[in-house]
């Protein structure tokens, strides 16, 4: 292990780079893969950092301590190899397995780098830094590449994939559905934290609480801190992964984890009764008919709260798309500017949505699977779709920001089709406030998680 945090820029590293893939990107490919009914492989690089040449040709390491033939005064350890430790490791791991793909005929696709496709064996791959999941409709076309990939890497055949960045994989091509969930790591949390014992509850924050939620006026301790932050980080990973039905909660009490009150702490032991009565929960992706052009069939949908955040006056945007008849990307997210009306809100939201709307468009048309005319994008303010239609409310809204007017051009070339919807049908409802009991079911219903 190499001491990295004793690294000079421009002098012993140039870049650092890691392969993440995201998450959005990963789990289209899995939807996309039970609508074909592929398979999904796994392999782990055994030791992969050290795998890759060294990029810079003067790295030098000092002796390590226990060498006693060497005097560690006259001698240092010229680097060959990367290392563990180095700030350009995971980049050079990276550009290492890129050329071996590259050399096999794979792409690396233009919207995510993560992803390489082989059109003639027609096969995915998805790199997460040494982790890799392989996917394709050949079992042994899959295998052949594996024992490919054996003659220039150290690696470990998982076979089956079972788990993938620590997301439970359930894969029934039989049955033709696929289901991620994350029930040990909400086990381990729930240790973690005491709360292994506690009594469930049908929703993770309280309608009536969620509003009167405010910044402390006194001063938290620090243990009282770290705690609050350490739970907020432990679900943040859960509502970027599969739990999206917690995401309005988490995002906000994160909004005063530098500075928690006994009201935030109580509503984060909250979240956690309900994840402990809700463990198995998880988003499934399925086929519905054979060859039928709704399995490849995408959408999303787009709210906006109001003003929702009583100490900043700003509005909350929310957004989920669907494809494979489950969630494939979601957002909760306070806005940045203060909005003057319902319609205002709604628009920025619509803007946001369209954005992610682009990206998963782009993955699909590199790997040859978008196959609609118009990307249909749902909201349930009329306001709003006018003024992205047509520019009629000019005296209320020339204040808006012109880059908030991007989706205007969309819709002119035909890439995206707003829709109204009932609000009632708003299937991204929950994700921009707390919702009451029974409203909170039908959320729960619309994304697939009863």
């Amino acid at each position: 292990m190499a001491k990295g945090f004793e690294q000079l820029y421009g002098l012993d590293y140039i870049d650092s780079y890691a392969s993440v893939i995201k998450q959005i990107a990963w789990k289209l490919i899995f939807a996309l893969a039970i609508t074909n009914n592929w398979q999904i492989y796994k392999i782990d690089m055994i030791s992969a950092f050290t795998q890759g040449n060294i990029d810079i040709n003067h790295l030098y390491l000092c002796l390590p301590e226990g060498v006693s033939n060497i005097d560690p005064s006259e001698y240092l350890l010229k680097l060959n190899k990367a290392l563990y430790g180095l700030k350009q490791s995971a980049r050079i791991w990276y550009f290492t397995l890129y050329n071996v793909l590259i050399h096999l005929n794979f792409v690396a696709i233009k919207s995510e780098n993560c992803v390489f496709i082989n059109r003639v064996l027609n096969i995915i791959i998805c790199v997460y830094v040494d982790d890799l999941a392989i996917i394709g409709p050949n079992k042994d076309t899959i295998n052949s590449l594996i024992n490919d990939l054996s003659k220039y890497f150290k690696l470990k055949n998982l076979g089956l994939i079972k788990d993938y960045l620590g997301i439970e994989v359930d894969l029934n091509l039989e049955k033709g559905y696929v289901k991620l969930n994350q029930a040990k790591y909400i086990n381990r949390v729930l240790e973690k934290f005491n709360m292994l014992d506690s009594k469930p509850i049908a929703t993770p924050m309280d309608a009536k609480i969620a509003y009167k939620l405010v910044p402390n006026p006194n001063k938290a301790s620090l243990d009282t801190i770290k705690w609050f932050q350490a739970l907020i980080g432990s679900l943040l990973y859960l509502t970027l992964a599969t739990r999206l039905d917690i995401a309005y909660s988490v995002i906000k009490l994160s909004r005063f984890a530098s500075n928690p009150s006994e009201i935030h702490i109580s509503a984060g032991k909250r979240i956690l009764r309900y994840l402990k009565g809700t463990i198995n929960y998880g988003i499934i992706y399925y086929r519905t008919l054979n060859n039928s052009p709704i399995n490849y069939y995408i959408s999303g949908y787009t709210d906006a709260d109001y003003a929702g955040d009583l100490n900043t006056a700003k509005s909350t945007t929310g957004y989920i798309f669907f494809y494979a008849n489950g969630p494939i990307s979601w957002k909760s997210k306070l806005q940045t500017i203060i909005a003057q009306s319902t319609t205002e809100a709604e628009y920025i939201a619509i803007n946001t949505a369209t954005k992610e709307a682009i990206y998963i468009k782009s993955i699909l048309d590199e790997l040859g699977y978008y196959k609609q005319d118009k990307f249909p994008i749902y909201s349930d303010n009329n306001g709003a779709l006018l003024l992205a239609k047509n520019p009629v409310f000019h005296e209320r809204t020339k204040h808006i920001s012109v880059k908030y007017h991007y989706i205007r051009d969309l819709i002119e070339k035909g890439i995206i089709d707003l829709i109204y919807i009932n609000t009632l049908e708003q299937k991204a409802d929950g994700l921009t406030k707390a919702l009451e009991r029974v409203k909170y079911k039908t959320f729960l219903d619309y994304i697939g998680f009863l």
